[in-house]
């Protein structure tokens, strides 16, 4: 992450842009966590700041509605992002508040775990939420079980899935 601000600050933004999909690209291999959820969004919000700068709205669009889809309630900081960034983005976070809900109800199989929705927790099995429709990576834990993330599509219709901590425990 460091190497991509120092890479835009020296103009290369392209290089930087390639970086910071690169990071947010290992950031969703990795198992979830708190830290890992609050580095895909700082990488997300300066990934689309990055693209603002070379004119690409559409990547910039993109990790905008990434990270409000997540969590309608973050913000960017004042005093990383310019207002014009900042209402931007706001404007984003508005389109996605308006957007009509769906429903997606995660199960367990084997034991009750944590869900994650792209990295953030959100509560534990059974869990209905309510979100806006798009692609997510949907996620379990449960102590030291894992349940790899997966594409889920809400574009369209509501969902269920169930993580599989069962086979997650099973012996390899």
């Amino acid at each position: 992450y460091g190497g991509a601000l120092a890479v835009y600050q020296n103009g290369e933004f392209e290089s930087a842009l390639r970086t910071l999909h690169a990071i947010v690209e290992d950031l969703e291999s990795l198992p979830e966590t708190a830290d890992g959820y609050s580095q895909w969004t700082r990488a997300q919000l300066r990934l689309a700041h990055a693209a603002l700068t070379i004119a690409r709205d559409a990547e910039a669009e993109e990790a905008f509605y990434a990270v409000a889809r997540t969590d309608v309630t973050v913000a960017a900081d004042p005093d990383q992002y310019s207002p014009t960034y900042r209402r931007r983005f706001d404007a984003i976070r508005a389109k996605v508040r308006a957007m009509p809900a769906r429903r997606l109800t995660v199960g367990a199989e084997g034991r009750e775990g944590t869900v994650f929705v792209n990295g953030r927790a959100m509560g534990t099995t059974p869990l209905a939420l309510w979100l806006a429709p798009g692609t997510y990576r949907i996620g379990g834990a449960s102590d030291d079980l894992r349940v790899p993330s997966f594409a889920i599509d809400l574009r369209s219709e509501d969902r269920s899935v169930v993580l599989d901590f069962a086979l997650a425990e099973a012996p390899a």
